[in-house]
């Protein structure tokens, strides 16, 4: 400054002693920015371009756009006025104060490090500490501050959707910029709305097996919380050994339907049947364990057991071990529903009628025409009542009068008088001495 410039020096121990004297406020953009606009460029020393410290990465914070717009708050003590104690008092570079969001970032001039908006607090992203004067904006895209997705004991889905919803879309595209990177975790639930009731849920275990709810390792292989952190048992006391816990309860606690798995009732429908009148002891035969026809599991996730086929296996054993299951819910060469000797029967398994005696030994009541060929001869020639010769399982008017004796897998013989050796297959000791004399069986 001149005096023959017309500026005259009017305080000449204000000039030139360190400090910027302003008299008045400025709007902020008039040092530095522009257009209303704060933060450079242009930088107070006039430089526009990226590379310069002025200017640097200060559009990239401001510019709202994948996440929300970082206010000079954040990294700078903004001052109430131009003159403010600290603001334009010393030189430069400006001095960086952190705020809330970037508390306890470390600057070293020329990146920044432990920084809350770069991913300190995530892992696996690929720029972690960013070049303030960067000339591009991979500091800013998805990766850069945390993994795509994170490691473990993050969840390995990459659709962070799943559980970011509020926040993130399909194809990881930012749907609300304001909820990313401002301080707080959005998680949304990972599942839709009514998931927790079993018809949704459950069916999805059953159709997919554990691995459905360990996918992306959220539940973890034993269900046991995994990335996630919630195992099943957090809200499902015993269900791995509680057979009721998925189907039955409703008629015995054996486990057997009804319920189905989709909470199901009526017998006509396969997943129910006749369970029922199976598991539970019945005027006219005993009680059967889920073995007969099942492999009986000791956990729910045994292997074999909740596999991703939702079908029920049938194997049956026992009794049964020649017997098959069919289409048309047909259960085939069942000793259970054969004539108790040569003819091994069948039964529809979703049938609501009741069977009588001619239902599995047919002709006990008709003349015995269904019957083996040396019953058909007592019952037809001779007569005779089915127990003159099973008197332990059955009274005169052939009821049962023993059901634990009865389709047991047992020949029970008992006669009012004589005796029958199932080595020789032979009687002795009947009326008039020897209506058989020497013949077998």
């Amino acid at each position: 400054m001149t005096q023959g410039g017309g500026m005259v020096i009017t305080n000449a121990a204000l000039h030139i002693n360190g400090t910027l004297e302003v008299t008045g406020d400025l709007a902020c953009d008039g040092c530095h920015g522009g257009g209303g606009d704060p933060a450079p460029p242009v930088d107070v020393s006039g430089t526009s371009t990226k590379s310069s410290r002025g200017v640097g990465a200060h559009q990239a914070h401001l510019t709202p756009g994948a996440f929300k717009n970082i206010e000079c708050v954040q990294c700078h003590k903004v001052p109430a006025s131009t003159n403010a104690v600290g603001h334009i008092d010393t030189g430069l570079p400006a001095e960086l104060s952190f705020g809330p969001l970037a508390a306890g970032t470390v600057w070293n001039g020329s990146t920044c490090s432990n920084t809350y908006c770069h991913g300190s607090t995530m892992q696996g992203g690929t720029i972690t500490q960013p070049l303030w004067t960067a000339l591009d904006n991979s500091a800013s895209a998805c990766g850069a501050c945390h993994g795509t997705p994170p490691p473990a004991p993050h969840p390995s889905d990459p659709q962070c959707e799943s559980c970011h919803g509020e926040v993130v879309g399909p194809g990881m595209v930012i749907t609300n910029s304001a909820k990313h990177v401002d301080g707080i975790l959005q998680v949304t639930a990972a599942h839709p709305a009514g998931y927790d009731q079993p018809q949704f849920h459950g069916a999805d275990f059953n159709n997919g097996g554990p691995s459905t709810c360990n996918g992306s390792g959220c539940h973890g292989a034993a269900l046991t919380g995994g990335a996630s952190g919630v195992a099943c048992t957090d809200c499902h006391a015993n269900w791995q050994t509680s057979c009721t816990f998925c189907h039955g309860g409703t008629d015995n606690a054996t486990g057997a339907p009804p319920l189905s798995l989709l909470d199901q009732v009526a017998r006509s429908i396969p997943a129910v049947g006749a369970h029922t009148a199976h598991v539970t002891a019945s005027p006219t035969h005993p009680k059967y364990d889920c073995s007969s026809c099942h492999v009986k599991p000791s956990s729910a996730v045994s292997p074999g057991h909740v596999d991703g086929n939702p079908g029920a296996e049938v194997l049956f054993s026992g009794l049964n071990s020649a017997a098959t299951y069919g289409s048309g819910a047909k259960c085939s060469t069942m000793y259970c529903h054969g004539n108790g000797r040569s003819n091994n029967g069948t039964a529809t398994w979703t049938s609501v009628t009741a069977l009588g005696c001619d239902g599995c030994h047919a002709g006990t009541n008709s003349g015995g025409n269904g019957l083996s060929s040396e019953h058909k001869k007592h019952v037809t020639s001779e007569n005779m009542k089915c127990n003159e010769c099973h008197q332990s399982v059955l009274n005169a008017a052939q009821a049962i009068i023993a059901p634990n004796l009865h389709v047991n897998g047992s020949k029970e013989i008992l006669m009012p008088v004589g005796t029958y050796n199932p080595t020789t297959k032979s009687c002795s000791g009947l009326p008039g001495g020897a209506c058989h004399g020497t013949k077998k069986w």
